[in-house]
């Protein structure tokens, strides 16, 4: 399953916000749904460029209880040609 934090270039990605979020997916899914590793991933509009796009490592839903913090796995600023207007 793969999580998505949205946010427009005035807002900050806060990690706790995400962790949530991988909790949330946790809670809402059953072990027996095959739901085990979620993979969550956050996105900020770049006002004049694009976008930021960052990764964090897989977290399985054994370590979901204890999770406190992410690590990244990857990011990535996507520059917009030709530019979109409003971003």
């Amino acid at each position: 399953m793969i999580t998505c934090e949205a946010k427009q270039a005035r807002e900050r990605i806060l990690e706790d916000q995400i962790v949530e979020q991988v909790r949330a997916v946790f809670a809402i899914t059953a072990a027996h749904l095959g739901v085990d590793l979620v993979v969550p991933i956050a996105i900020k509009v770049v006002k004049k460029v694009g976008f930021y796009l960052v990764e964090f490592a897989p977290v399985q839903r054994a370590d979901a209880t204890t999770l406190e913090t992410l690590s990244v796995a990857s990011e990535v600023l996507y520059e917009l040609h030709p530019p979109v207007p409003g971003i």
